[in-house]
């Protein structure tokens, strides 16, 4: 395996509270994305892309209002 040095990065290795929570929340909400699609999958079958479009649609108006 290649160093830290050898690959250009610097640093001490630390990180920070913000890094931890940012890396945290994104592992959730990744997790959370495969999740939903693959429920939308087994409830709507091939029509998963117009479900989404129909769902973000909604969600537009909603936010809007």
């Amino acid at each position: 395996m290649e160093s830290a040095q050898a690959a250009g990065q610097t640093g001490s290795g630390s990180i920070t509270v913000a890094g931890a929570t940012a890396i945290g929340v994104g592992g959730m909400m990744g997790a959370g994305l495969y999740t939903l699609v693959g429920l939308a999958s087994t409830t709507a079958g091939v029509w998963v892309p117009l479900a989404f479009l129909v769902g973000g649609t909604v969600t537009v108006f909603s936010v809007y209002s």
